[in-house]
């Protein structure tokens, strides 16, 4: 989700709009905050409130909320101060020189389900489990998977955060698997009931839909609904742009009252102005579910906002050519970021320098 569509959600919240997802969503920015007990100041916060559009928090570390009566109005003023503040527990980019930057492992920080009704659950130090929430529904529980696939006689919308450069898997209530990358969470229903299944999600997900014929499962996010009735297909929601790519079967895709139908090794582009098709290189779609940074004549633009979400490292350019330059190959995530930056300096003509705690890509000498 990115920063205007994030001030849009903020202001349905206030405004009392919001879907129950929605709301989980908005609620779960909170539990990413940690600053119940350190809030700005009134002034920082009316100032902050002008400012919403700053960058969405990436670490969780909440350990209880305000109380259900707080406003709704207070809960997003407060997410919008935290946006802009900032919050000394958040992780900050690394600093001083390249040597110490090429020695960052990809981000663990962490996964968290957020069950509204009770306490928001830390998974990546979880035991194989049987969980049972508040609300009556349940899951068993490891550090790499949740599922939902006990016999649940109630049904509430719980919310799934992975803030952790490894895939994280949650099984629904149907037998559906959705993973989700790092920066990514997913909103679902504990149990489905009615003639649809329906979730939301942000970031990028890997969905394998469990088949039934007579209720379509659905998919949203911003402005975007996939719909189909049992097939595997990646969302890519980390941009402006949300990419849908059709792995097996065959899918919808709706978009600013268009509506296009995948077959698999296609991909939509879908904004709010509508959807372009194209063919799809599913090998550097998927790669990230193999721990794996793979790139088939790509932009290096587009390498490095991959690179920088995995190693939470931000990247500066020389000059805006660069970043035209397309590369081949692949490397794994699992490693250090000096093993990226190594690879691609060997197959390329750039290099990296170290700045302010920043990396700047510079045309090779």
């Amino acid at each position: 989700m990115d920063r205007q569509q994030a001030k849009k959600l903020l202001e349905k919240y206030i405004a009392g709009r919001c879907s129950d997802v929605e709301k989980a969503i908005v609620e779960s920015w909170y539990l990413q905050t940690d600053f119940a007990d350190d809030l700005p100041s009134h002034g920082e916060i009316e100032a902050a409130r002008k400012l919403t559009a700053k960058a969405l928090p990436s670490k969780r570390l909440s350990k209880r909320l305000w109380p259900r009566t707080a406003a709704a109005a207070s809960i997003a003023i407060a997410v919008s101060a935290a946006l802009y503040f900032g919050h000394p527990n958040r992780p900050k980019l690394k600093t001083a020189s390249l040597d110490e930057l090429r020695n960052t492992m990809p981000v663990r920080d962490g996964v968290y389900l957020n069950t509204r009704n009770g306490p928001t659950v830390n998974l990546s130090t979880a035991k194989y489990r049987t969980i049972r929430f508040p609300d009556g529904s349940g899951a068993r529980a490891s550090a790499e998977n949740l599922d939902y696939t006990l016999k649940n006689e109630t049904s509430t919308v719980h919310t799934l955060t992975n803030n952790s450069a490894e895939r994280f898997t949650v099984t629904l209530n149907d037998g559906t698997r959705a993973s989700l990358d790092i920066g990514s969470s997913i909103s679902y229903p504990t149990a489905f009931s009615g003639t649809s299944r329906e979730v939301n999600v942000t970031g990028q997900t890997y969905f394998e839909v469990a088949h039934d014929s007579k209720r379509p499962f659905r998919v949203r996010t911003r402005e975007t609904v996939i719909e189909d009735i049992g097939t595997a297909f990646n969302i890519d929601a980390y941009g402006p742009e949300v990419l849908t790519t059709l792995v097996e079967g065959a899918a919808s895709v709706r978009a600013a009252h268009i509506k296009t139908i995948l077959r698999q090794g296609e991909q939509a582009r879908s904004t709010s102005a509508g959807i372009e098709k194209l063919n799809a290189d599913l090998e550097s779609v998927t790669d990230w579910l193999q721990n794996d940074i793979t790139f088939n004549h790509e932009l290096l633009n587009s390498i490095l906002f991959r690179v920088g979400r995995i190693y939470n490292v931000s990247f500066i350019w020389q000059e805006d050519s660069l970043k035209e330059l397309r590369f081949n190959g692949s490397v794994s995530r699992k490693k250090k970021l000096a093993n990226v930056l190594d690879y691609i300096r060997k197959t390329g003509p750039v290099d990296f320098v170290a700045i302010e705690g920043k990396i700047k890509v510079v045309r090779k000498k």
